[in-house]
């Protein structure tokens, strides 16, 4: 009897040990919600989190300069559809990149591929893909800066621009 006895007693605590948690997990569930319903702002000295938030946010969105003057050419010719696009020909004043985009009725769209070329001339540059070109097409050859690590990141590594024109030329996949 004695063992029926404990195991009712272990039961009976477990029972009561999940009501309780069950009301506890309700009345905390509850205060969290109201703190919700309020515009949460916690005051630094003289300015909020918030403001401090928006600042962060807008220097970061002036930092990242999506195009930078520069210098330099580019040329590449219309070729088949495949998983590299070769660049002509291109002129560097600084180390940058040469990225191969889609066109996507005339605005830049996905990149599918990058190399990094150093300041000078070069010719036929090979751009492998990540994904391959498709038939009759239209893709652009972009120059990139690099920001000195010599790693293609489109979101630090700015396009290329020259009065006001970013440096690129259109190819079509004729194959």
């Amino acid at each position: 009897m004695k063992g029926n006895n404990l195991s009712g007693v272990v039961i009976l605590s477990l029972v009561i040990g999940l009501i309780v948690g069950f009301a506890l997990g309700v009345l905390w569930q509850n205060s969290a919600q109201q703190t919700d319903d309020s515009k949460d702002t916690v005051q630094l000295g003289d300015v909020s989190i918030d403001e401090t938030v928006e600042a962060v946010v807008e220097e970061q969105k002036q930092t990242f300069k999506t195009t930078v003057s520069g210098s330099g050419s580019i040329a590449v010719d219309d070729q088949g559809a495949g998983s590299s696009v070769v660049v002509a020909r291109i002129e560097m004043n600084q180390i940058g990149w040469v990225a191969i985009r889609e066109d996507v009725n005339g605005q830049l769209g996905n990149i599918l591929g990058a190399v990094l070329v150093t300041e000078g001339v070069h010719e036929n540059i090979q751009v492998p893909l990540l994904r391959d070109t498709q038939k009759e097409k239209t893709y652009r050859a972009v120059l990139f800066g690099d920001n000195g690590d010599k790693l293609f990141n489109h979101t630090v590594d700015s396009m290329l621009e020259m009065n006001g024109t970013v440096i690129s030329d259109s190819m079509v996949t004729n194959k």
